[in-house]
């Protein structure tokens, strides 16, 4: 990730089953049908980026992860299009860590009563979520779980907030941290792991010594120090 340009790149997957392409070969033009749809939508909140294909297997999901990494995408999006997904095609994304949203959604805004076996199976994403949650969870993957239609205005809301958490952060990453003076042993309350805010965020944390600042600043002329400055000045 870079901090330089704060437009959101975003990975896209619309997840699929390639078992139901033998079973309801009608499905397939459906799913595409609606994989452009949402990735239309999500376009919205930044640059999509793309296979330009169902992720129905786990080899596309491993094809779709390398190019993510190519393009140094800041968050996924992965959105079901058919009724059930495998559960293995989210598995190689622990490769490549980027906070990550499951979009709980189908095809109509509220599933009408009198649905045959075959548009009951279109209404997509049903069972699929759970199970992706379900791996997310036991493989310890983070990630954001948006339910609803793509026409409704909660959801929008919800995919700004979570692409407004992925932009901070996108500022975060790989930035320097100064830490002026030193924590007690044992305060629990205030301890922190440089270790930690390195793996999550990349963050390098520099320690600052008083002496060092007041070294560094000593020729400041008295007029020039605000008062919230006085007291690590005169320490």
């Amino acid at each position: 990730m870079k901090n330089a340009d704060n437009k959101l790149k975003i990975g896209y997957m619309a997840l699929a089953h390639d078992a139901y392409w033998s079973f309801f070969p009608k499905h397939l033009d459906n799913a595409r049908k609606w994989a452009k749809t949402y990735k239309d939508y999500v376009s919205q909140f930044g640059a999509v980026y793309d296979m330009g294909e169902l992720v129905d297997c786990a080899e596309r999901s491993e094809k779709a992860r390398l190019f993510f990494q190519e393009k140094d995408v800041d968050i996924l999006v992965l959105a079901t299009v058919t009724y059930s997904t495998p559960d293995n095609i989210v598995l190689d994304l622990k490769k490549f860590p980027r906070p990550t949203i499951i979009w709980n959604t189908q095809a109509s805004p509220a599933i009408p009563p009198d649905l045959d076996f075959g548009k009951w199976m279109m209404e997509h994403g049903i069972t699929g979520v759970p199970g992706l949650t379900n791996v997310l969870e036991r493989e310890k993957i983070p990630y954001f779980l948006i339910s609803g239609h793509y026409t409704n205005d909660r959801v929008k809301k919800s995919f700004a907030i979570a692409m407004d958490a992925a932009k901070a952060f996108k500022a975060v990453w790989r930035t320097r941290i100064g830490i002026f003076g030193h924590l007690y042993p044992g305060m629990i309350d205030f301890g922190y792991d440089p270790a930690d805010l390195y793996v999550t965020f990349g963050v390098d944390t520099v320690n600052i010594l008083d002496s060092k600042v007041v070294s560094t600043f000593k020729e400041i002329d008295a007029k020039e120090i605000v008062p919230g400055d006085i007291i690590v000045l005169e320490t």
